[in-house]
């Protein structure tokens, strides 16, 4: 009997159903198997996609898997087997997480039985969770399988036909390589002359895909932005060469020299990253990655997370990757609410305040601040934004800025008079304690809140004052004195603290002008602003103005026939106002070194 013999022409024909006459050879109950199998493989995907999906929330870092592997082969040989001749056919189709099914259709007349030559259809399955592929199968007569080669081995048949080397293979021109799931190649035929060493015609038609995902970790419901590093590489299967880097594309993105893309990805999230070469008709590949997170550190990490501080506080910040290898950041852009200052230096002589000015105080990996204001019943988010290989990320963190509070009251005592100074017998101009035991005005500071807060600091006061003096000589000329600066020093001096029942602290205040016998008359005019003060223990604290009371007082009087008496008051005057202050008290030199000029004339 002469065998009947066929040839796929195109590769469209690798569809289950042929229309060649050994496709008639198959049963039927093979097709409900087949169905059979494909809804086990279906309940099989579901089960791992719903199991995947609960362990998944809680990956903590990245790790790859293939999103997607396909394949197709079709062989078909004629040939002679000392001392049989065969024909056979072998369609396989594959796909990552749903099994597969190898289809053979083999003639062969037997030696023994020439009368009596059969064709044999029969079906080998895997199941689509096994790699590399379990093979298990069934059909008309026996097979072994041996060294990833199926032959027949029956009564029938005297010697062992060899068939088909079942892995999945590329052509390399030496020989085959085994298919792996990170390959691809386009679909191409190529000739067969031989068969393990056996001559004849036939052909081999072939293709296959794999894609790759990566699964970009993080914590559990985290929907954060990472920094990626995906290294690349392929290796050309036609040419046997590797591939150069920049050929390959990862992502959308080429690759640089060293076979690096870089991008930003949310995590928990699944990344098709499959390595792609263009005009290349067969090629392997591989993929690794490096993560990194952009954070915010002070003293250890604080992103995404709510600080609480209190005003003053010294807040250090530094921003970086917690993988400082993966790459350089070349930009950094802080963003920090609420008032701030970066210092806040005091002295006897000097007050004044280090500010932010410069749009570069903000473009450092490091951030150093004190804050004057709280943030109420908000917070206050910082971002630090960076950039790096082109891929630009913002870290935040919050903070909620404790402002401790208090009450400031003041109460004038005294009246602006003239007295003589007993301890030395100089006539003042005063307002307050020369011939009283009175002072011109006093301070309470009461009510300090919250007490973990005002308990945990120092309370004090500092008071600026801006001074007018003019008088006439009775020579004939003037002198005048213009100026501001701080009062006594810093802090003012505090003239009792009391503890029971509540912390409150109390100063006082009775300014006065000495009078000059040569003078003929005196214009005195002071604008004062009492702080009271509160500064955190903690290490780089500034003091922070938490109240502040402006008050004044003002006079002139006239040295009438060599007297000066308070009959020769006018215009004298007294007053306050207080309110919650953020306004850090500022001095260049304090109020008492006073520098006088003289005038030429009388002041009218």
């Amino acid at each position: 009997m002469t065998p009947r013999r066929f040839r796929l022409t195109t590769f469209e024909t690798r569809s289950r159903t042929k229309t060649f006459a050994c496709a008639e050879a198959r049963k039927q109950p093979k097709g409900k198997m087949k169905n059979a199998l494909r809804w086990l493989v279906l309940v099989l995907v579901m089960t791992a996609i719903g199991f995947s999906s609960k362990t998944r929330a809680a990956a903590t870092t990245p790790r790859w898997e293939p999103s997607s592997i396909t394949g197709v082969q079709s062989l078909y040989f004629t040939g002679d087997v000392s001392p049989d001749s065969i024909d056979f056919y072998v369609d396989t189709a594959w796909a990552f997480g749903s099994g597969a099914t190898v289809y053979w259709d083999l003639y062969r007349p037997d030696a023994d039985h020439a009368l009596n030559p059969e064709w044999y259809s029969f079906q080998l399955s895997w199941s689509g969770a096994n790699w590399p592929m379990t093979v298990v199968g069934e059909g008309t007569g026996q097979y072994t399988y041996t060294n990833y080669t199926w032959y027949f081995d029956s009564d029938n048949f005297t010697d062992p036909v060899w068939i088909w080397p079942l892995q999945w293979g590329v052509y390399l021109g030496s020989g085959w390589a085994g298919f792996s799931p990170n390959q691809y190649c386009s679909t191409y035929e190529y000739p067969i002359s031989s068969w393990n060493g056996r001559p004849g015609t036939g052909s081999l038609q072939r293709d296959c895909s794999s894609s790759w995902r990566l699964w970009t970790g993080g914590e559990e419901g985290s929907s954060g932005l990472s920094f990626f590093l995906v290294h690349a590489n392929a290796y050309d299967l036609t040419y046997q060469s590797n591939i150069p880097p920049t050929l390959i594309s990862v992502a959308g993105q080429q690759c640089d020299t060293n076979g690096i893309v870089y991008f930003s990805a949310a995590d928990n999230q699944w990344i098709g990253c499959t390595p792609e070469v263009a005009a290349t008709a067969q090629y392997s590949f591989g993929v690794t990655n490096a993560k990194a997170k952009l954070k915010i550190s002070r003293g250890g990490d604080i992103t995404d997370k709510t600080n609480t501080v209190v005003v003053g506080e010294r807040i250090s910040l530094t921003c970086g990757f917690d993988n400082s290898t993966i790459a350089p950041i070349t930009n950094f852009l802080w963003a920090v609410p609420g008032t701030i200052v970066s210092n806040y230096i005091t002295t006897s002589t000097n007050g004044f305040v280090v500010t932010h000015q410069n749009p570069q105080d903000y473009t450092n990996s490091s951030m150093n601040f004190n804050w004057i204001d709280g943030s109420g019943s908000s917070l206050f988010e910082v971002q630090c934004t960076a950039k790096a290989k082109g891929v630009t990320l913002t870290a935040k963190t919050k903070f909620k800025v404790i402002r401790p509070t208090a009450n400031l009251n003041s109460v004038f005592l005294e009246d602006v008079g003239i007295d003589v100074f007993d301890l030395t017998g100089a006539i003042m101009l005063n307002f307050g304690l020369i011939a009283s035991t009175n002072p011109g005005i006093r301070f309470h500071a009461t009510n300090m809140a919250p007490s973990e807060v005002a308990t945990n600091g120092a309370w004090f006061f500092a008071q600026t004052d801006e001074a007018m003096i003019k008088f006439n000589h009775l020579d004939g000329y003037s002198v005048s004195y213009i100026t501001n600066g701080l009062d006594k020093g810093f802090p003012y001096p505090t003239v009792q603290t009391i503890t029971s029942p509540g912390f409150s602290i109390v100063t006082e205040d009775s300014p006065a002008n000495v009078l000059d016998t040569t003078w003929a008359k005196l214009w005195r005019d002071d604008f004062f602003t009492m702080y009271l003060m509160f500064s955190n223990k903690s290490s780089g604290s500034i003091p922070i103005p938490i109240k502040q009371t402006e008050w004044f007082w003002s006079a002139v009087c006239t040295n009438v026939n060599g007297v000066w008496d308070s009959g020769s008051l006018v215009n004298s005057a007294f007053g306050s106002t207080t309110a919650t202050s953020f306004s850090l008290p500022l001095w260049n030199h304090r109020i008492q070194n006073i520098h006088w000029v003289t005038n030429a004339n009388w002041i009218p």
